[in-house]
């Protein structure tokens, strides 16, 4: 199993990214897989990490850390902004 890194959202947020979706796509530096979800309460943003998992060698793992943090950190910035303007 190789982590990944997601929001779950409500329908009213997602809608308003989604809708926006090549820009904080562009934001994040990367694709990302949009799922709705319809039959679900929350609504996902997420993105593979290709380094490795929890089974990955312990060696690998402050490198496999340090790239999750990194695109949380993208990820929030690319969702962040565009829910704040939203809301205005």
């Amino acid at each position: 199993m190789s982590p990944e890194i997601q929001f779950l959202i409500n329908k009213a947020i997602f809608d308003t990214l989604f809708a926006r979706r090549e820009e904080c796509e562009a934001t994040f530096g990367r694709p990302l897989t949009w799922e709705r979800l319809d039959k679900r309460r929350a609504r996902r943003i997420k993105h593979h990490v290709e380094l490795g998992g929890y089974r990955a060698p312990g060696e690998r793992q402050p490198a496999i850390q340090a790239a999750m943090v990194s695109l949380m950190i993208a990820l929030e910035n690319a969702r962040g902004g565009m829910v704040a303007e939203s809301a205005r």
